[in-house]
């Protein structure tokens, strides 16, 4: 992958992150004591056009995004920066909530037809497993040549380590996913659209609130320097 590919792909997060508010928030007016002037009628029409041209654009920067972060091979992985999977992790977070918004104007069906989520994290967990086998046998040469046999099984049986943290991290919100497809009921870590707090981004900054779950996918680290 190319350095300008690596720059697009970073691009694209940002996009997302720009116009990941109006994934969270619904759209309000100020009380006005005439609500049927015109003047609460254009602003409650223009409100609404932002918000979907913003879900729109949010859309296909993620879609850009994922087709930019597929194409980086498992060999790869190890080399990349710690902020590639906690960009990663969110732009899915995002998706997965984009693909249900409830909005005047705004097609969640036809959204969920144009962009598979769960085909997407299905083959970025395939790509994890595989960057951890890379890695696994890459550790089995260095402890073969240093006979160190122990430290080399250590790390092969360890279930804990960095790809599999994140692999189980995308298969939560799949699984968060597929339960809305399929009309179950599902647990409310994705927060509830026109929440204050369900912003994502308003989660990362509130560390006293101790959200596990977004903090989990992503910390500030990834777009603060608040967190060093």
């Amino acid at each position: 992958m190319q350095p300008s590919e690596i720059f697009a792909m970073h691009f694209n997060y940002f996009l997302c992150r720009l116009y990941e508010p109006a994934v969270s928030f619904k759209v309000t007016t100020a009380p006005d004591p005439t609500p049927s002037s015109s003047a609460t009628s254009a602003n409650t029409a223009g409100s609404t056009i932002y918000r979907h041209l913003a879900l729109t654009q949010c859309l296909e920067a993620a879609k850009k995004f994922f087709v930019q972060r597929l194409a980086i091979r498992p060999h790869q992985y190890p080399y990349l920066p710690v902020a590639t999977a906690e960009q990663t992790h969110f732009v899915i977070a995002v998706v997965a909530r984009l693909l249900w918004v409830d909005a005047e104007g705004w097609r969640a069906d036809l959204a969920r037809d144009e962009l598979d989520l769960r085909d997407i994290i299905s083959k970025y967990a395939l790509q994890l497993e595989e960057a951890r086998r890379a890695g696994a046998e890459r550790w089995r040469m260095f402890a073969a040549e240093t006979g160190s046999p122990a430290e080399q099984e250590a790390w092969t049986l360890d279930e804990n380590d960095l790809f599999s943290r994140q692999a189980r991290s995308a298969q939560r919100i799949k699984e968060w996913y597929e339960g809305k497809l399929a009309g179950r009921p599902v647990p409310d870590f994705m927060g509830k659209e026109g929440d204050a707090d369900s912003s994502i981004a308003g989660r990362e900054t509130g560390r006293e609130k101790n959200t596990v779950w977004m903090a989990g996918l992503l910390g500030n680290s990834a777009w603060s320097f608040d967190g060093i």
